[in-house]
């Protein structure tokens, strides 16, 4: 079965050490700072503290499939198109001011366009979809989706397609060792990751189903 590796950046401190000396380098900055860097770079190599590696599987299509139709069926958190949520918007827009709609629709259209709106613009803008998010039932059904999906997915994918640790520890310091039951990660093991650790790990699970992870890296 094929896995790839994964740490997260800020619990392997050898890496990030070593990533500090080399942006001072490129900085050219003093030489004492460089120093200080360089011995925070011994230490934390010569430390004895153990480096989390994440295993990730690489899912079938199939799998990833029945992934994401778990997702949209089971959980109502199919994903939404940042296209399909502004045809939504406008679609709201048009119905609760009619003709007043025109110049948030333009700053709606421009905002997905990747322009950067002036402040004032934003903020009339950020005004008006927190109405719409009260009054338009399609247009707050489809947020509280995004925000399921958002949620659910980092964790399930974690739950699903980590596929096995070295060097985890809890808060107390205490080695968490790796179970899988029906499938997937018991909760009894996820409580005592650190949540930031499950949707680092979990979105860089899911990222790496499509080929757009860094694992391995």
């Amino acid at each position: 079965m094929d896995r790839i590796t994964f740490t997260p950046m800020w619990l392997d401190k050898p890496r990030l050490a070593r990533t500090k000396v080399d942006q001072l380098r490129a900085a050219k900055a003093t030489k004492k700072e460089i120093s200080a860097a360089e011995a925070e770079l011994v230490a934390a190599e010569a430390s004895s503290e153990s480096v989390p590696r994440f295993f990730i599987k690489l899912a079938s299509i199939i799998e990833r499939d029945q992934f994401d139709a778990e997702m949209e069926g089971t959980y109502r958190a199919a994903e939404i198109a940042p296209f399909q949520l502004r045809d939504i918007a406008v679609e709201g827009l048009t119905a609760l001011l009619e003709d007043e709609a025109g110049e948030l629709i333009d700053l709606i259209n421009a905002e997905y366009g990747g322009e950067k709106l002036e402040a004032k613009e934003g903020a009339k803008l950020k005004a008006a979809i927190d109405v719409l998010a009260e009054l338009w039932p399609a247009y707050r059904t489809a947020r509280e989706q995004e925000a399921r999906r958002a949620r659910m997915v980092p964790t399930l994918a974690f739950m699903r397609w980590c596929d096995g640790w070295e060097g985890l520890s809890d808060r107390k310091g205490v080695a968490v060792e790796y179970a899988r039951e029906k499938g997937v990660i018991p909760d009894e093991i996820l409580r005592r990751i650190d949540p930031l650790v499950i949707r680092v790990v979990g979105l860089e699970a899911y990222s790496t189903q499509y080929g757009q992870g860094q694992a391995g890296n």
